[in-house]
């Protein structure tokens, strides 16, 4: 049965549904580190295809264009076909494109695959979504939500340790297999096995764009989750190159550190859905926006003047705190919008917001670590997030 915004009604509880939401945040966690192990193997993809900063990163600009695409035709594939298959096909699809990806001999392929990558990947989260939603009662969905976004967390943990350990030994190639593999037999899996989404969703209307496109407060979401996007994405990725160039890391070392300054992310996924409710959401932003410009401003530092282990702290506190902003990022689209909105929504701000921050701040960052410094891209990243505070209460008058 379907809602009137095209998400399938909840279920039932959550104690119930949780062995099918642990099933489905497992793929979740593939997807994820199918693009997340892409940062860390850009330093050994700079090395093997003679690519400068910006080069490789505008592969990530390549991804981020092709997941805004996936992402926005999400709304329109969901009502055409049931999100459970969407979401195999996204799975499937993503690990044929990781293994195109490690046999392209030229900057060209890499780049069309890439972006054909993000496209398969893009159309993960809104059919995610509608098959939590088909799975658990509306008063469970916090939850079940809560449970799913551990995954990216999750990802940022082991995907440096995973990258690094194979490509070291076998060539980021190898990595590159080693993932798609799995995605594909994770894909296959859930086809098969997989629990809830088979309601197919209504089609997105051009009158609710139209209505949507009008209101500041769907704008302000745009750009927080941008810039929570950016923050969990960006920084990660150029960080094996800013830690290796900059800084006089080796990749191992780099890798090693990112892992570790990744530990602390699951806990402050949850921690940030409790602040939300218990200080409110704008308050719970606040605190996201002051925290994490002031780590990126920190992470702006040379290490002879804040030492390794400053650096490392500033990195843990920008990680923790772009995890703990997407529970009152979602909390603010929920509550500033009907249900009935909500999925059309998410189809519309979510590729801006990850075209923003996944794609055109990555390449700035390259552009800083080419002609200035990667540190002066971390500044102008932390200084967006203290100026955006004024903006924030102005809106939510």
């Amino acid at each position: 049965m379907k809602s009137s915004g095209g998400f399938p009604r909840g279920a039932g509880g959550m104690d119930g549904a949780l062995p099918a939401v642990i099933f489905i945040t497992l793929l979740f966690l593939v997807n994820y580190t199918d693009r997340a192990i892409l940062g860390p193997l850009l330093v050994h993809m700079e090395q093997s295809l003679g690519l400068d900063h910006v080069q490789a990163t505008s592969l990530l600009l390549f991804l981020s264009t092709g997941f805004s695409l996936g992402l926005f035709s999400s709304g329109f594939v969901t009502s055409l076909v049931a999100p459970r298959g969407v979401m195999a096909f996204s799975a499937v699809g993503s690990g044929i494109m990781l293994l195109c990806i490690a046999h392209s001999q030229s900057l060209g392929a890499v780049r069309l695959f890439f972006c054909l990558m993000g496209v398969a990947a893009g159309t993960y989260m809104p059919a995610a979504m509608a098959t939590l939603g088909s799975l658990v009662s509306p008063e469970n969905w916090s939850r079940a939500v809560a449970v799913h976004e551990m995954s990216p967390a999750l990802s940022f943990i082991f995907s440096p340790l995973l990258a690094e350990t194979i490509a070291a030994r076998s060539g980021w190639q190898s990595a590159m297999i080693v993932m798609g593999c799995l995605s594909l037999m994770m894909g296959g899996l859930f086809f098969l096995f997989g629990m809830g989404g088979k309601e197919k969703t209504d089609r997105p209307s051009i009158g609710g764009i139209a209505e949507a496109l009008k209101r500041p407060t769907f704008w302000l979401f745009v750009w927080l989750f941008g810039l929570a996007v950016g923050g969990e994405f960006a920084p990660y990725s150029v960080l094996p190159l800013s830690l290796t160039s900059e800084q006089g890391l080796n990749s191992t070392e780099a890798s090693q550190l990112l892992s570790l300054s990744r530990v602390a992310s699951p806990f402050t996924v949850l921690m940030g859905g409790w602040v939300a409710v218990r200080l409110g959401v704008t308050r719970a932003i606040l605190l996201f926006l002051v925290v994490h410009g002031i780590a990126l401003t920190a992470m702006a530092l040379p290490v002879s003047m804040i030492g390794r282990s400053g650096v490392f702290a500033a990195m843990a506190l920008q990680a923790m705190s772009t995890a703990f902003s997407f529970p009152p990022l979602f909390a603010l689209l929920a509550g500033s919008f009907p249900p009935g909105r909500q999925a059309l929504l998410l189809s519309l701000s979510l590729p801006m917001g990850s075209y923003m921050g996944g794609g055109i701040i990555p390449i700035l960052l390259g552009v800083c670590g080419d002609y200035l410094s990667f540190a002066a891209g971390y500044f102008c990243m932390g200084a967006l997030c203290l100026a955006t505070i004024p903006a924030l209460f102005l809106c939510r008058r």
